[in-house]
């Protein structure tokens, strides 16, 4: 009976070491095949989704670069019209160059004419607009004669304020796409936001271009100064003769374009003419 027992035990035992070992071999065989057949690749590791992941690891914002609205204070653009006469061309000219280094001003541009009669001078100067006033006084002072000036002043201060508000809500504008850009992941996204930070900032441009244009305008006033030197040409015999001809029949074409403006008279002094001249003669027949 015992040795039964025994040989029970011991056939038990070792059914059950086999059957660990199979085990064992098929899992190792398993895992081996499994690795084989299954590449690995990234849609097999498990990532945090990248919108998860761009609110983990989000960039600093940049700070918008804002116009502060109330610290614009009055923008004036000031222009000035002035033609002079001068005694000396070339004196006249070297008098302006050393006035405008005063004020610290600049030519923008100048044109120069010579004529048979005069030299002529225009020239576009740059003033800043805190010393307009007096660079204009200055430039004036000197001149044999004053022929025409005018001054304007243009307010654009509230012009100025309306760009820098449009020019700051664009920028807040183009900072919000640039933060969703971030967060878009397709190419679809990616391409629709590139599109819109394109025409926005196409705008933007726009609108500081009309801004630097403004303050330009505002912080330089322009003055127009045109200087002229009248000629004194002493005329040949001939050409005395060609003007004397031209003068006679301006004159004579002068006389008759009068006659013309004259008709009306004319003719109301040929019909008083003509009536007293019947008049006179039915006054003559009754005394016959």
């Amino acid at each position: 009976m015992k040795t039964h027992q025994l040989l029970f035990i011991l056939i038990f035992f070792s059914a059950l070491i086999i059957s660990c070992a199979q085990s064992k071999e098929e899992i190792t065989q398993g895992g081996i095949s499994g690795d084989m057949e299954t590449p690995v690749s990234e849609s097999n590791i498990d990532f945090t989704s990248k919108s998860e992941m761009n609110e983990t690891n989000t960039e600093p914002t940049v700070p918008i670069d804002l116009i502060d609205i109330s610290k614009i204070g009055k923008k004036l653009i000031k222009t000035a019209a002035v033609s002079c006469q001068v005694k000396n061309y070339n004196d006249s000219r070297k008098a302006i160059d050393t006035k405008l280094k005063l004020f610290n001003a600049y030519i923008a541009s100048e044109t120069e004419n010579k004529y048979n009669t005069s030299l002529t001078n225009t020239l576009v100067i740059r003033v800043p607009n805190a010393m307009f006033d007096t660079c204009l006084v200055t430039l004036l002072n000197g001149m044999e004669n004053i022929d025409s000036k005018s001054v304007n002043v243009q307010d654009v201060t509230e012009e100025f304020i309306d760009v820098a508000t449009r020019l700051n809500n664009k920028r807040a504008v183009k900072q919000q796409y640039l933060e969703i850009l971030k967060k878009a992941f397709t190419v679809s996204d990616i391409l629709d936001v590139q599109d819109h930070l394109r025409v926005i900032t196409e705008e933007i441009e726009v609108q500081e271009g009309r801004l630097k244009y403004l303050e330009n305008q505002a912080s330089y006033s322009t003055i127009n100064l045109t200087i002229y030197q009248k000629l004194n040409q002493d005329y040949g015999f001939w050409s005395k003769i060609i003007d004397a001809v031209h003068g006679g029949w301006t004159g004579l074409l002068t006389f008759l374009i009068g006659l013309i403006y004259l008709w009306p008279l004319l003719l109301v002094i040929i019909v008083v003419v003509v009536i007293l001249r019947r008049v006179m003669k039915r006054k003559k027949h009754k005394q016959n």
